[in-house]
C-alpha cells in the first residue's frame, strides 16, 4: 500500500501558494493590465489544453491553469472593493459585495447549464470555446475598467 501524496498534488499546492507571492509583486497601478493579461493567458492555456494530447503536457497545464485563473479572481475582488469606495458606498460594502456574489452565482448556474448542453460537442471543443471566450472577456474587462474606474 502506497502512502503519501502524488507529485502532482504537491505541484498543484506549490503553484496555488505562488498566487499570493505573485500578487504581492504586482504594482497596484498595473492590476487592471494584470487582470486582462491573466484572463487572456487563462484563455490561451485552455485553448492549448484542448489541443494537446500528451499526458505530460496535459498534467502541466492542469497544474498551471488554477493559478492562472486564481490571479484574476483575486484582482476582481480588489476591483470590486475599490469600486465600492469610489461610489462612496463604503458603509454598504457588505451588502454590495453580497449582491455581486449573487450575480456571480447566477452566472455560474448559467454556465453550468450551458456546459452541460455543450458537453456532447466534446471536451476539446468546449475548452477551446471557453478559452476564446475567456480571452475575449479579458479584453472587455480591460476596456470597461479603464472607462469606469479612475
Amino acid at each position: 500500500m502506497r502512502h503519501g501524496s502524488p507529485p502532482s498534488f504537491w505541484g498543484y499546492s506549490v503553484l496555488e501558494l505562488a498566487a499570493e507571492g505573485l500578487l504581492g509583486r504586482l504594482d497596484p497601478a498595473r492590476h487592471r493590465a494584470a487582470l486582462t493579461a491573466f484572463l487572456v493567458l487563462g484563455g490561451g492555456v485552455m485553448v492549448v489544453f484542448a489541443l494537446v494530447d500528451r499526458v505530460l503536457w496535459v498534467v502541466l497545464l492542469m497544474l498551471v491553469l488554477p493559478l492562472v485563473l486564481d490571479v484574476p479572481s483575486y484582482l476582481l475582488g480588489e476591483v470590486q472593493n475599490r469600486l465600492v469606495d469610489e461610489l462612496g458606498q463604503a458603509q454598504r460594502r457588505a451588502e454590495l459585495l453580497s449582491v455581486c456574489n449573487m450575480g456571480v452565482n447566477v452566472a455560474e448556474v448559467a454556465f453550468l447549464l450551458g456546459s452541460s448542453l455543450l458537453s456532447g460537442a466534446g471536451a476539446a471543443r468546449c475548452f477551446c470555446g471557453l478559452g476564446l471566450a475567456l480571452a475575449a472577456l479579458g479584453g472587455c474587462a480591460y476596456r470597461v475598467l479603464n472607462e469606469t474606474i479612475a
